[in-house]
């Protein structure tokens, strides 16, 4: 790799020195020493290369494949057929489009036979001075042409019935119109219909084949569902079962459109929580199954020529097939049913029997997988039902991607929106870029890169545009930005060293050596034996309240109880999947705490996942006992498109980290940001505290429900045992710090000799003015005579050996 021009370091450090120089203290831009800097520079640069290299050229293949989208079928017919004669006779490309030909001009003749009989039907009308004066004799006539083409449908052969087809649908819409017209409506009927919204489907898309005579078929999922009450595709005995009623969207050929739902639905923001494995679905199927059922004609929704939209199959059956992406067109829906209503929408849907036929007569089963993130592959994968797994980064290298997936951006007025190759990110999640939209990101993203890739092989010589100060700031001001979207920020990038100094920040501008001593801490309390008896007794109660069946429909618990599974040792006889998760709540709920040792940590994953769910739903009644000024809820919604797209299980710094979801859209740091005008924020950034997701409402909740909780109030040991494992909770899942979640409970802890919540609240005003180590020492220190009570020396917790 070439080193970069003197130039280039040169900007590059003024671009570090400014930020440094206006961050606050709470900001992943710190003073660096020589060495730090010299490493982040190189990084950095590395970086950006690898933008260069791989996101922006998937950016180039979507901008390039618009362009070669057909325009509309004649035009694009006319152009594969001189593409054909230019080959030779014996190219298997040449064999390839005349396969393609021969499927575009059979929608080319169902095109223009309903275009014919439109026309000719309105000659008929005209002849009879129907426009002027409409007669129903001649809607009479019009129902004769229809019934005749009707008999020949029926005594055609498949393949010999497009023409037929199209020409009766249209003198179908041809009557349909003229009825209105003679219901005294307002009618053109000298304009046909359209046939689709604007391009036509791209076969050659769909018909790109993996292997000789099979194409791969995709259907990407928000969630993989268990019960058949949304979108799905899975193996049962050996066979493809489709678990929904409605129209079902799937991609032929390329990846790249599946990726692109894939990253969607991670970025969206989903009202219901879930950590969204977003699945994708796929397996090869014949390619005869895109010529039989794709290849006779494909409209889009907005179609005005709705009799295209439903095939009547051999067997009586309906199929419905849509063009649903007017931008990659190789999305296609396809629903199968019995009974079309009126004008072919559904009115009795059976679409797993039919689609489910249709699918297992011609897919290659034994070519079923699941591509998905690793921690679907650690929960609810099954190769029983998802086949083999593929995890998400394979496709994403297949199309371009590189280890990380990084941000560019769009124009959008005076601001500057996040993209993707595939989707634009703001404030409410994300939407899939327009074509226009890819035109302009690729216009914007690749003249910045061009000029980057001049500065720094060849300096500002090559770069005479830097002479202008206004696009010199322009040029600085995007680098700025392409740094901190993509976190290529010192505390993002800078290795983590044993021993970090106070100045030290992460990537989310907390104290890192603070953020390391809370992680650590966390850690110690979750492994602590001596939590198993009060934790045990609380889970028994939860289970005692009922309500497990609703319990059952929380992503979050349904992941967990998927974990459960993979305990060595546990044995369930094959029942249906939620008497299993039912069954499977009840044990680990249980009393039985144990029958399988290493199930510890699932046990109180579980439970605290309960506690979530119904903090403030179990009666609360114990009132606030040591008030302070600061409330709950000082975090403002940012979604991070990069944290989300970028989540990794090697990310997650605990220490035992098998049981937790490292892709959780919804960790605090993937979601959040501190609210600066909110006074808590103020008093966190005195304290110097980390901010993770902001102080705790769900810990708040819980202190009032402690009467439930413990069938009254708790001891102090109790107490604390049990704050202690709330904080490693919310703490090793991403959604809490220590304070975040300490400080109510000290505002809550019960009135009795030895309470020390007062103290904690004073000792927090006062570590705003002491060293970063001084907080957890002294804060241990007033909790350790509790949490250790009544315990022999092997049962107390064990001590950090930075003194916690």
């Amino acid at each position: 790799m070439i080193q970069p021009s003197r130039d280039y370091s040169r900007l590059l450090n003024t671009l570090i020195d400014q930020r440094i120089a206006a961050a606050p203290k709470r900001s992943p831009w710190f003073h660096l020493t020589p060495g730090e800097r010299a490493d982040y520079l190189d990084e950095t640069d590395a970086r950006l290369l690898e933008i260069q290299h791989t996101t922006l050229n998937v950016l180039a293949a979507q901008h390039l494949s618009m362009d070669n989208n057909p325009q509309g079928i004649d035009e694009h017919l006319a152009m594969l057929r001189r593409h054909r004669e230019a080959l030779d006779s014996h190219s298997p490309y040449r064999q390839a489009l005349d396969r393609d030909i021969s499927l575009y001009s059979r929608q080319q003749a169902a095109m223009h036979g309903f275009e014919g009989a439109w026309r000719k039907g309105l000659r008929l009308i005209r002849a009879g001075d129907g426009l002027r004066n409409p007669c129903a004799g001649l809607l009479q006539r019009l129902q004769r042409m229809i019934d005749l083409l009707q008999r020949k449908i029926d005594s055609e052969g498949d393949a010999r019935r497009v023409t037929p087809f199209a020409r009766q649908q249209g003198w179908k819409a041809l009557a349909e119109r003229y009825r209105a017209l003679l219901d005294g409506k307002p009618v053109d009927l000298a304009e046909v219909p359209a046939a689709s919204d604007g391009l036509p489907v791209n076969l050659s898309l769909l018909l790109m084949e993996e292997r000789p005579g099979y194409v791969r078929m995709n259907v990407a999922l928000v969630d993989a569902d268990f019960e058949g009450r949304y979108k799905d595709m899975h193996l049962e005995h050996g066979r493809l079962v489709t678990a929904t009623r409605s129209l079902m969207n799937f991609s032929f050929g390329t990846a790249a459109r599946s990726l692109a739902w894939q990253q969607h639905y991670r970025l969206k923001h989903e009202p219901g929580r879930s950590p969204t494995f977003a699945p994708i679905r796929s397996v090869l199927v014949r390619t005869a199954f895109v010529e039989v059922f794709l290849g006779h004609w494909l409209v889009s929704e907005h179609t005005l020529r709705s009799g295209f939209l439903v095939r009547v199959m051999d067997d009586g059956s309906r199929l419905r097939v849509i063009n649903v992406d007017r931008k990659e067109c190789n999305q296609i829906g396809i629903e199968a049913f019995d009974e079309p209503g009126a004008q072919g929408k559904v009115r009795e849907v059976d679409l797993p029997r039919r689609l489910e036929d249709l699918l297992n007569r011609y897919a290659d089963i034994a070519s079923f997988q699941t591509i998905a993130v690793d921690s679907y592959a650690a929960s609810h994968y099954d190769p029983d039902r998802d086949g083999r797994f593929v995890g998400i980064r394979e496709l994403e290298r297949s199309v371009g991607f590189g280890q990380h997936l990084y941000l560019l951006e769009l124009p959008h007025g005076r601001d500057y929106l996040a993209v993707t190759p595939f989707a634009v990110v703001d404030r409410q999640g994300s939407r899939h870029l327009r074509g226009a939209e890819v035109q302009r990101a690729w216009a914007h993203n690749s003249a910045f890169f061009e000029r980057l890739h001049s500065l720094r092989e060849q300096g500002e010589g090559a770069c005479p545009w830097l002479n202008s100060p206004r696009e010199r700031a322009a040029f600085t001001a995007q680098w700025q930005r392409l740094l901190e979207r993509n976190h290529l920020t010192p505390g993002a990038l800078l290795a983590v060293p044993e021993a970090p100094r106070a100045s030290l920040r992460d990537g989310q501008g907390n104290a890192l050596g603070k953020m390391l001593r809370e992680r650590a801490l966390a850690d110690r309390i979750w492994c602590w034996p001596a939590l198993d008896a009060s934790l045990a007794a609380i889970a028994a109660r939860m289970l005692k309240r009922g309500g497990l069946q609703k319990l059952l429909d929380d992503a979050y618990v349904q992941a967990t109880l998927a974990q459960a599974t993979r305990l060595p040792g546990l044995a369930l006889e094959p029942m249906p999947h939620r008497a299993r998760n039912l069954r499977l709540l009840k044990w680990l709920l249980g009393e039985d705490q144990q029958a399988v040792a290493e199930s510890r940590d699932l046990r109180r994953q579980l439970l605290f996942q309960v506690l979530r769910l119904r903090a403030g739903q179990l009666g609360g009644g114990h009132a606030q006992v040591n008030p302070h000024g600061l409330d709950a809820g000082n975090a403002l919604a940012r979604p991070d498109p990069w944290l989300i797209l970028n989540a990794r299980p090697e990310r997650l710094l605990a220490g035992d980290n098998r049981w937790l979801i490292a892709e959780d859209k919804y960790r605090s740091t993937h979601q959040w940001v501190p609210d600066p005008l909110h006074p808590a924020t103020r008093y966190m950034d005195e304290l110097d505290t980390p901010f993770i997701g902001g102080i705790s409402a769900a810990t708040e909740a819980l202190c009032r429900d402690l009467p439930q909780l413990f069938d009254g109030l708790p001891s102090l040991p109790e107490y604390w045992r049990f704050q202690l494992a709330n904080s490693a909770f919310w703490l090793r899942n991403g959604y809490h710090s220590l304070f975040e979640t300490l400080y109510m409970a000290a505002r809550y802890e019960p009135l009795a000799e030895g309470s020390v919540g007062d103290q904690l609240l004073a000792l927090f005003d006062r570590g705003r003015d002491h060293p970063a180590s001084a907080l957890y020492r002294d804060l241990m220190a007033l909790l350790r005579p509790l949490i250790d009570q009544g315990l022999s020396g092997e049962e107390r917790l064990a001590p950090d050996p930075a003194g916690c």
